[in-house]
């Protein structure tokens, strides 16, 4: 068995840990000095320098943000870029593949239509992206094995979109379904994405989330945690049309897939955040 470092104490890591069968898991290194000593799954978590300290055989980076990691693995640790791998997303999520449930899925492409509603009667300016973006355009459904809904909104209406979650989560919670929302933040302590979240108290559907990314523009380019791209495909829109209702998605949608996955036309099951040449660049 491979004696491995994990990269990422946050919820991936710890799912990454439960999820997992094949290594012996030494620590858990991560960036934020407030988990230094503290535990991840009885795991011991440590600073990245303190990495030298093990013998190991990879390091296994389970955090979304990929790229800036692998570069201070790299260039600051001066670790071989050979034994740096990044976790399969399926094992970074609390349910794997949520959507290959029919009744999670059904549950899914109902909530997509009742959201897709509200931000349109609120004046949010939103747009399908992501693993939701590709699903539909490519095939006409959201994709079985994918474990959340992605949508894209202007980082200026944050406030507003904040207003209209924490509405949401108090209008439709109830003693089977309970909603809550949380903000997520990169290294610089800036909001990256809002996140809504439900718990089935039933367990009639599986876990998935629904992410709010935000994008703002700088320099004639529309700027996510997760992508960098030309701001044309966000100062406007086109609409999509999916099951009852048509969505919002990015200006010349087919050019921007090809910019954030490649050859997004042929289906991928097992991906990392490795595959992404743009994902999770912290600008």
């Amino acid at each position: 068995m491979e004696k491995v470092i994990i990269f990422g104490a946050g919820e991936a890591g710890k799912n990454f840990i439960i999820n997992q069968n094949e290594y012996q898991i030494l620590a858990v290194a991560d960036n934020d000095l407030n988990k230094a000593g503290t535990l991840l799954e009885n795991i011991q978590v440590i600073l990245p320098l303190d990495i030298q300290k093990y013998s190991y055989d990879k390091i296994i980076i389970t955090s979304m943000y990929f790229n800036p990691i692998y570069k201070q693995l790299v260039q600051k640790l001066k670790v071989e870029s050979s034994r740096i791998e990044a976790a399969h997303k399926n094992l970074l999520k609390e349910a794997v593949y949520p959507f290959e449930d029919v009744l999670t899925k059904q549950f899914a492409n109902r909530f997509l239509e009742i959201i897709g509603t509200l931000l349109e009667e609120n004046k949010v300016t939103y747009f399908l992206d992501f693993g939701t973006l590709l699903g539909i355009v490519r095939d006409r459904e959201l994709i079985a094995w994918d474990d959340d809904i992605d949508l894209t909104c202007y980082e200026s209406e944050r406030p507003h979109l904040e207003k209209i979650l924490n509405d949401f989560c108090l209008k439709y919670s109830t003693d089977v379904l309970q909603w809550n929302y949380f903000s997520t933040k990169n290294n610089l302590n800036e909001v990256t994405s809002l996140v809504l979240t439900f718990e089935s108290i039933d367990k009639k559907y599986l876990k998935f989330n629904i992410d709010f990314w935000l994008v703002s523009f700088e320099n004639n380019m529309a700027v996510q945690t997760m992508n960098k791209c030309k701001q044309m495909h966000f100062l406007k829109f086109e609409y999509l049309s999916y099951r009852n209702m048509s969505f919002r998605v990015p200006f010349k949608y087919k050019e921007y897939l090809n910019h954030t996955y490649g050859d997004w036309q042929i289906p991928k099951k097992e991906t990392t955040f490795a595959d992404y040449p743009y994902a999770f660049e912290e600008n």
